[in-house]
């Protein structure tokens, strides 16, 4: 329930341009920008602001963007792009409205600080619209020079849909617009402002031009990447956190990172990773939603997802650690290994080309060069239990379910379908046999087919 004498600020987010530049599919405000769908930028914004309710005009069927659905944000479907389509559909929800933020979806690069200084330019100068602008005509670039982003005063006559995108206007002025029934045709931003010099001067702000870069193309995508990804690369790096490599990493916002971290070249961050301090990652790994405690070291080409490091492991070169992966303490997962849904405990070792699936590997245990669990039957998954201290030689086929115990030792090439006692020594290979001579008569034989063949 409104509160009395409380202010009343809803947002109205719309599309202000058409979905065929993307050729796409997917509407062009659910692609990915920096793990985050590109519409949940103005939604956040209009948040920031205290605006509630928010509407998010979608052109066409609002089931798409249930993705964006979250408190306070009502998707309402709008014929067509365009500002006034937009207020038209949302209109239900203006109709109390004391202000109202009118708000392209396409602006991820726009910062909170700009919108505030917007509405301190219209509530300072107790105006009934301002609106934010791309540029100012006095040579200043945007934002510079003389203007610096101060609040002028504006005739209708300069503005249009294109140059003003963003407006904050008393929610009279809206409704009295809507209440002229526009038509198809209508310039909304123009019709806004004229209304709105009726009641008093209309003034505007000059926004950077970078900030107001609007995504029509994935070229506007790819540059609104970068742009965002060098920022987040100069906060870290300013925070502590040495990046070798700034143009070719990409960090989500949504990553923690600790202090003198070293990340290398060409290194990939996604999701909502947590990285402690003095943990090195090497040239082009990627890590997405996972937790790397202090001092391990990520080494080259591995890959990360949803897994868990603990304190000072070694991990890779060219690892995989799937979800659920959980290595322990100092312990070391090397090259070509994967790790799906597995507890590698303290100090644990498995140094090359091995699969650890639904296991659970002991403190200080060995695991050989070529050991798989084997852990689907072809119809369930089932567990690999490795106690404390076991050495696993190469090659080892581990069926499960089966239980290794505490210090045993699994000979070299075995494949174990039963569970081994602690302490013992586990064969499961045929008995070796050597025949003297047969292989001179084979290598023959072998010889005279082939030779055979050829004459054919």
């Amino acid at each position: 329930m409104k509160k009395p004498n409380s202010h009343r600020l809803v947002a109205v987010i719309y599309t202000a341009h058409a979905q065929q530049p993307f050729q796409s599919r997917r509407p062009r405000l659910l692609h990915p920008l920096l793990g985050r769908p590109l519409g949940q930028f103005s939604i956040e914004l209009a948040r920031c602001l205290g605006a509630d309710p928010i509407a998010l005009a979608a052109p066409g069927p609002a089931a798409p963007y249930a993705v964006l659905e979250q408190p306070g944000l009502h998707l309402v479907a709008a014929p067509r792009p365009g500002l006034s389509a937009a207020l038209i559909a949302a209109r239900p929800l203006l109709r109390r409205a004391d202000e109202v933020l009118l708000l392209p979806a396409e602006l991820p690069l726009l910062p909170v600080e700009r919108l505030r200084a917007l509405s301190a330019a219209k509530h300072g100068s107790r105006a009934p619209l301002a609106l934010l602008r791309a540029g100012c005509g006095c040579g200043c670039g945007g934002g510079g020079g003389d203007c610096g982003g101060a609040a002028k005063l504006v005739n209708d006559d300069d503005v249009d849909e294109a140059s003003c995108p963003v407006l904050w206007c008393d929610g009279a002025i809206v409704e009295r617009w809507l209440s002229q029934r526009p038509g198809r045709g209508a310039d909304p931003v123009v019709d806004l402002t004229v209304l709105a010099e009726r009641s008093g001067p209309v003034v505007a702000i000059v926004g950077d031009s970078t900030e107001l870069l609007s995504i029509e193309t994935r070229l506007d995508l790819a540059e609104a990447t970068e742009v965002l990804g060098q920022a987040i690369n100069a906060m870290h790096m300013l925070s502590g956190v040495t990046i070798e490599d700034p143009a070719s990493t990409l960090i989500e916002p949504t990553v923690t990172l600790g202090r003198d971290v070293v990340i290398g070249a060409n290194v990939q961050l996604r999701g909502r990773c947590q990285v402690a301090d003095d943990v090195r990652i090497d040239a082009s790994v990627v890590i997405v939603d996972s937790v790397i405690e202090r001092d391990a070291h990520i080494k080259s080409f591995s890959h990360l997802e949803g897994a868990t490091v603990r304190r000072g492991a070694l991990i890779g070169p060219y690892a995989r650690l799937r979800p659920a992966a959980d290595i322990g303490a100092e312990a070391h997962i090397g090259n070509f290994v994967e790790v799906k849904k597995s507890v590698v405990e303290a100090g644990a070792k498995a140094n090359h080309l091995a699969y650890l699936g639904d296991a659970r590997i002991g403190a200080r245990a060995n695991v050989g060069a070529g050991t798989i669990c084997c852990n689907y039957d072809g119809a369930s998954k089932n567990p690999t239990d490795i106690g404390a201290g076991v050495f696993i030689g190469s090659n080892a086929t581990l069926v499960a379910p089966i239980r290794i115990g505490d210090g045993a030792y699994v000979a070299a090439g075995s494949t174990l379908t039963k569970d081994v006692p602690a302490g013992a020594l586990a064969f499961g290979r045929a008995r070796q046999d050597n025949k003297q001579g047969l292989a001179v008569k084979l290598r023959a034989r072998i010889k005279a087919r082939a030779s055979g063949a050829k004459k054919k």
